[in-house]
């Protein structure tokens, strides 16, 4: 609403404010007076041309709190009012809406028709009257179009100090009161003074203009503040100023010449930029460059012109010029630059000195938290993150001197032609090759050799430049791999920051090289030499340009298996980071170390990671915390990284619940899909698992079990109990482990009865035989139930709980096992067949698998119809039918001189396959370890 026409109540003065941190200027905060901001309020009359005492500050009002969520006041209950104004513009800003424009059209309207307004001059008032004369434009008028609205808002942008952050400040020799107007359109001084109107007795203010200048013409470094006093040059004239808003009136400006930047049409350079790339913009040092358009950029980066050649180049190498190019703008653009080299040193944590010829000092640096963002590819860390505090011991620590890069490139390199890939106007790779002769013979080159140890060593090291040919010598006539080469390259620039992404993200890239690893084997030797190259001697204006090289070498090393040739010189550049305590990038290069050695052994991922992995590797989060369920659904967590694969899992499982025998022991996934789990392979990478899972959008839990039972158990550690107990039992209550031979009424009456009771106390805390008698369906099966009397059981069972009642959870569940264990079906795996092939056996059949071999059991009475030992398994084959949705499983059973193929229908073939080879597998090793016992 508009402000009203006389000033604000006196009351006590507003706090000091506190120095605002260090960014961009709070343009966008509410104001919080209607005209007369921060120090800024002025009487504009005054009874009888008499200065008055200062008033004494008004009495508090202590309103009760109303009812309700929200504090409500009727208007003529409280003696304030608060007014919404529109105070500053942002350069450029557009007012978007109906509801803006209406406010601050109604704000210019009633301000310009007020008595007088300290905003505004009086030659400004009369011009906007005269305005509003000619449109029909009153103080309530609801008439005005849109667009005499937009006029008169346009009109009153033009006014100097009208939108505008005003901050009072005074001289040291000098009665008269100041204000320090900061605006778009730039920076105004303004002087304050009382003049007497003779007719009416009244004092009015009047402010004049005693400088004002551009953002083209200030210099930040110019303004300089020491406790209240604040140094700072308006219109060439050196002043001292003093003020309590010293801190806010630095930012609002600091804020308004980095608004200016952002828009800037011209940039200086500070560095030479040269690259021999038909899509950037090469140019030397300190020469005005004019600006592009910039729509389509990557952050970071700007297109322009210079010397009649159009490009684009980082934003690093030049520093903006606000306004035209004028000698004053560009010495304004100078400073700013050696004022953000300061800066960028600080936060590198590297001492700073201020540069040849100017006169900054260490007190203009500002120090905060490191911006670290890539410019073209998002946030990445530092240079250096928390990584494994030991570095692995390695299994051949590598001559550094043999099997160096510089070794590499000379046997391997394009050293004696130099050839360049034809490209495209927009940059992209045709795949047509142009060979250029090598020029003439340099010094430092020894007879019969066409390159130079500095040629060579150049080769090795950091390029702002894409290459113009693959790093190693490729068939030329194959211009696919050198054209794809050279994308390889280009991605690992736009994942440094060092070339523009072109609106492809972190993801994309990391998918396009490892698919291009992955397609073409005879290219993973020149995606890691890149890599290396790059990281090596890195001289990037990026400050995280290397950082990001190693954490992509990190995931390259989890896919791409180099050649056993390369990998002794992979291994060796690595391990020279990795060992050296004083490298920045140990760290990375130890998690290097560690992908290599398991690409190496299994042969790498090959499930290209998704979005969160990627960023987590950028992160520098290199595990995992992975939650695994044990029979019973029991939970453990454990760490895993990227190339954990499952026996890394199945061991850490087993040293975390001291178990032996670690070849007993799998990993299976469950879904929704599948009843009995999937066994995974134990060279199968974890990650790759869980995100095909995730890809597909299924919920999914790991379990671990007992796989086999090889060796002879003890149970001796209340782990192993309880995951044996877990994983035995719904074999034991559903009848499997017992054929119908032993369901005589002594066995069940006697020694399954305790069992029962065993059961039922391992399992409550707080056992109960009314409990135990009531829930009997949940420790036996129905045929079992139905076996005896109900009277029978309830007699049993309360004669027999008490004997093992005082018995603890654990001790439960050992005794258990002691008893199965004696079982003739102990050990074995229980599947379920639909049916068989072998006429002997009709309708659906249990398979048990153990260590005597397999067995064919009658459902119902569990009884073996048809056994073999794992002698006379001859071969295994999974098949299905998609037609008819169902799985089958071919056993090739007999000898060598009889054989035989039963054919079984179940979904369980793949784990029934794997524990028949992993049974095999286990005769086969124990019977070649008791032939080396005998030698």
């Amino acid at each position: 609403g508009p402000p009203p026409s006389a000033p604000p109540p006196p009351g006590p003065p507003p706090p000091p404010q506190a120095p605002l941190p260090t960014g961009p200027p709070p343009l966008t905060r509410k104001p919080t007076a209607p005209s007369h901001i921060e120090e800024t309020s002025t009487d504009l009359a005054e009874e009888k041309g008499k200065r008055k005492a200062p008033a004494p500050p008004a009495q508090l009002t202590t309103l009760d709190p109303p009812g309700g969520d929200a504090l409500i006041y009727q208007r003529d209950t409280v003696p304030w009012h608060y007014v919404l104004r529109k105070e500053v513009f942002l350069p450029n800003e557009k007012l978007e809406g109906k509801t803006m424009v209406d406010l601050v059209f109604n704000q210019v309207v009633a301000d310009t028709l007020a008595d007088r307004h300290p905003r505004i001059s009086e030659s400004d008032r009369t011009e906007m009257i005269d305005f509003f004369s000619q449109k029909g434009i009153s103080a309530l008028s609801k008439t005005a179009t849109e667009k005499d609205k937009l006029e008169v808002i346009s009109r009153a942008r033009r006014w100097t100090y009208y939108f505008a952050r005003h901050y009072q400040v005074s001289l040291a020799d000098d009665d008269n009161k100041y204000i320090i107007a900061i605006g778009h359109q730039g920076l105004s001084l303004l002087q304050i003074s009382r003049e007497l109107i003779h007719q009416t007795g009244a004092w009015i203010t009047k402010i004049k203009v005693v400088g004002k200048q551009t953002y083209g013409d200030t210099n930040f470094t110019h303004w300089k503040l020491t406790g209240n006093k604040l140094a700072g040059t308006v219109q060439g004239k050196q002043y001292e100023f003093l003020t309590k808003s010293g801190p806010n009136i630095l930012q609002t400006l600091e804020g308004y010449l980095i608004e200016q930047e952002r828009d800037a049409g011209f940039v200086l350079s500070v560095k030479e930029y040269d690259v021999r790339d038909a899509t950037l913009l090469s140019f030397p040092v300190d020469v005005v460059i004019a600006l592009g358009n910039k729509e389509g950029l990557d952050p970071g980066w700007y297109y322009g012109t210079y010397d009649g050649k159009t490009g684009a180049f980082p934003s690093d190498y030049v520093t903006p010029i606000i306004g035209q190019p004028t000698p004053q703008a560009i010495e304004a653009a100078r400073h700013q630059s050696v004022r953000r080299q300061q800066t960028a040193q600080v936060r590198r944590g590297s001492p700073t000195k201020a540069p040849r010829g100017s006169k900054g000092t260490a007190d203009d640096m500002v120090q905060t938290a490191p911006a670290l963002t890539s410019a073209a590819m998002g946030e990445a860390p530092g240079a250096t993150v928390r990584g494994p505090k030991r570095v692995p011991v390695a299994d051949d620590i590598l001559p550094e001197g043999k099997y160096s890069i510089m070794q590499w490139a000379k046997d391997h390199f394009r050293l004696t032609t130099t050839l360049e890939m034809q490209r495209g106007e927009d940059g992209t790779v045709r795949g047509t090759i142009k060979a250029t002769p090598a020029g003439k013979k340099k010094k430092g080159k020894k007879d019969g050799l066409d390159w130079s140890w500095s040629e060579l060593a150049a080769l090795v090291k950091f390029s702002k430049s894409p290459i113009q040919a693959s790093l190693n010598r490729l068939d030329d006539t194959d211009s696919m791999k050198n054209k794809l080469a050279i994308e390889c390259f280009m991605a690992v620039m736009k994942f440094m920051g060092d070339y523009m992404a072109k609106g492809r993200t972190e993801t994309d890239v990391v998918h396009f090289i490892l698919l291009v690893g992955q397609k073409h084997v005879e290219l993973r030797e020149e995606i890691y030499c890149q890599l290396m190259k790059q990281v090596t001697n890195n001289k990037s204006e990026r400050v995280e340009s290397c950082a990001r090289g190693w954490r992509l070498l990190i995931i390259i090393t989890e896919f791409l298996r180099p050649t056993d040739e390369f990998e002794k010189y992979l291994r060796s550049f690595l391990q020279a980071t990795a060992y050296n305590q004083q490298r920045e990038f140990r760290d990375q290069a130890v998690v290097c170390l560690r992908n290599l050695k398991q690409t190496m052994k299994h042969g790498g991922r090959k499930i290209i990671p998704d979005q969160a992995e990627v960023a987590a590797i950028i992160g520098g989060k290199y595990t995992k915390i992975q939650k695994l369920y044990l029979p019973g659904d029991r939970s453990k967590s454990i760490k895993i990284n990227a190339v954990t694969v499952v026996d890394d899992v199945v061991r850490q499982m087993c040293e975390k619940m001291d178990i032996a025998n670690v070849e007993e022991y799998g990993l299976y996934v469950h879904t929704r899909h599948s009843q009995h789990g999937t066994p995974l392979q134990g060279k199968d990478y974890i990650l790759d698992t869980t995100t095909i899972l995730e890809k597909k959008g299924l919920a999914y839990r790991l379990y671990f079990r007992k796989v086999l039972w090889f060796a002879k158990t003890k149970f001796d550690n209340s782990n192993y109990v309880s995951l044996v107990f877990d994983q035995v039992l719904p074999d034991v209550v559903s009848g499997n482990m017992l054929p119908k031979k032993m369901l005589t009424p002594q066995f069940l009456l006697g020694e399954f009865s305790r069992l029962v009771c065993l059961h039922h106390v391992a399992v409550n805390p707080r056992p109960k035989s009314s409990d135990l008698i009531n829930n009997l369906d949940k420790y036996m099966s129905r045929l079992l139930l139905q076996a005896m009397p109900m009277e029978d059981w309830a007699a049993s069972l309360e004669n027999t709980l008490p004997t093992v009642i005082s018995l603890t959870p654990v001790q439960a569940r050992k005794a258990y096992l002691d008893t199965v264990s004696k079982f003739e079906m102990f050990g074995n795996r229980f599947f379920y067949l639909e049916s068989i092939s072998d006429a002997r056996m009709r309708g659906a059949v249990l398979l048990a698998i153990g260590k005597k071999g397999l067995s064919f059991l009658d459902p119902a009475t569990r009884e073996p119809v048809l056994s073999y030992t794992f002698n006379e398994v001859v071969s295994t084959r999974r098949l299905g039918s998609k037609a008819a949705s169902k799985h089958f499983v071919d056993l090739k059973l007999g000898n060598l001189m009889v054989q035989r193929v039963t054919r079984c229908e179940t979904r369980q073939g793949m784990e029934i396959t794997g524990v028949i080879s992993s049974y095999i597998r286990q005769f086969v090793d124990e019977a070649k370890n008791d032939k080396q016992l005998q030698y």
